[in-house]
């Protein structure tokens, strides 16, 4: 950090720390965002505290700020492009809230709503942190593992269509043509006016297309073989036998 000195009326300040000053003012900047969010968080926490009813203990509610924390962070290095750092946090926060699902205990109360309410708040939590992860496996071109990360979101909740669009293109980025129109048409239908989903739907039509056309040269590479008449193909068979025969009984003979 700064020092300084007052010495003969003057301030000296000793600028040997003056870069990791920088440094520090940089990484605070930085993270603000992520703090002010926990700290609403928490905040949130409090006044579940402060609920009779509550469902929250010490211990889970430790776990969801932690839970939290991992899910802001990692949405800070997508923003900055570290997608492998990013999926490693979403993964952790993925985890946490699923222990967090495992300790919930419900009891019984006048006020079941609240309950409802934090139990389906950490739901959509574990869903966004296990997409999210996909989305970044995507950028990493990582198809298989986007596509096991969809399938654990969509086990929480099956109808999530930012989840059905991603595990889409990875399925048309393996050439799994036939899968990621069911994912496509799925999603669509959840939200028939959403762009994304518009988008890759047109990138599929254009690579079933240009599927159909290999397919039709392929068959027309294979018929051609048999531009021979069938006559002439017997000939050239049975002509090729009877060499091999005379082949096969010369060295018999010997």
């Amino acid at each position: 950090m700064l020092i300084s000195t007052f010495h003969n009326g003057i301030y000296i300040i000793d600028l040997t720390h003056f870069d990791l000053t920088i440094f520090f003012v940089q990484m605070c900047a930085r993270y603000a965002p992520i703090k002010e969010i926990c700290e609403t968080k928490e905040a949130s926490l409090s006044r579940r505290e402060n609920t009779p009813h509550s469902t929250m203990n010490a211990e889970q509610k430790s776990l969801f700020s932690q839970a939290t924390i991992c899910k802001e962070l990692g949405n800070t290095l997508f923003q900055e492009k570290k997608y492998k750092d990013a999926a490693s946090q979403f993964i952790k926060a993925a985890t946490q809230f699923d222990m967090l699902k495992l300790l919930w205990k419900y009891e019984k109360s006048e006020n079941q709503e609240v309950e409802k309410s934090e139990d389906q708040e950490v739901k959509n939590l574990r869903v966004a942190c296990y997409s999210n992860c996909a989305q970044c496996l995507l950028a990493l071109k990582e198809y298989d593992s986007a596509v096991n990360t969809c399938n654990e979101a969509l086990r929480i909740n099956d109808v999530h269509g930012k989840t059905l669009c991603r595990r889409g293109i990875a399925y048309m980025r393996q050439g799994l043509l036939e899968l990621a129109r069911k994912d496509f048409e799925k999603a669509i239908l959840l939200d028939s006016n959403n762009a994304n989903v518009k988008k890759q739907i047109i990138k599929l039509e254009k690579l079933e297309k240009k599927k159909v056309v290999e397919v039709i040269d392929a068959t027309s590479m294979a018929t051609s073989s048999l531009s021979v008449p069938l006559d002439e193909k017997r000939r050239l068979e049975l002509s090729k036998q009877q060499v091999a025969d005379q082949e096969t009984a010369y060295f018999e003979l010997v």
